[in-house]
């Protein structure tokens, strides 16, 4: 499968989480992460 997972971050303290598992179901799925900072 290809295709791309967005992942949503801000400055909390789960955004290293978030990036983490984003990296491990791109690789798993073959697919590319874009990150996108929430500001608000």
């Amino acid at each position: 499968m290809t295709g791309k997972l967005i992942a949503l971050v801000d400055a909390s303290a789960h955004a290293r989480s978030v990036c983490d598992h984003a990296a491990w179901a791109a690789a798993r799925t073959a697919s590319a992460v874009e990150i996108l900072h929430v500001l608000g």
